[in-house]
């Protein structure tokens, strides 16, 4: 099922971490994806060796399986619930402030990025260009 395919996906690209890094003994899990129950028990029980894995992914398993201490703790946190919320509001704050949100991967050309463009309420729209919000309904009210 793509519920299946979803836990695989995610446990598998855990595989491809490398072996020199100390895996955890505790997985936190955040997102809401994490509270389908097929989703997160089929994740579960891939990380405890007890669930079915491609015969061509058999090996890799096993040796990122060999790798833990011990049997890992897998738990969700409510922490993540608000995940999107905060990711938007701290990127608003740092565009308030006019600082850059330093990523490597945004600053690779050398220069540092403000994020978005901030659109007032009843600003006329010369005072910005923001082609995203004409997207949206009732933009023009």
């Amino acid at each position: 099922t793509l519920e299946y395919f979803a836990a695989y996906i995610a446990a598998y690209s855990l595989t491809l971490t490398d072996e020199s890094f100390k895996l955890p003994n505790s997985i936190i899990l955040f997102g809401g994806g994490w509270k389908n129950p097929v989703v997160k028990n089929s994740f579960e029980q891939l990380l405890l060796g007890n669930a079915f894995v491609l015969p061509e992914h058999q090996k890799q398993f096993n040796r990122f399986l060999n790798r833990f201490s011990k049997v890992p703790e897998i738990r969700y946190s409510a922490f993540g619930e608000m995940m999107e919320a905060r990711l938007f509001a701290d990127l608003a704050r740092y565009r308030l402030e006019n600082k850059a949100w330093e990523i490597p991967e945004m600053i690779q050309a050398g220069k540092n990025v403000v994020c978005g463009v901030m659109a007032l309420p009843n600003a006329k729209r010369s005072d910005y260009d923001d082609m995203i919000n004409l997207a949206a309904k009732g933009w023009e009210k």
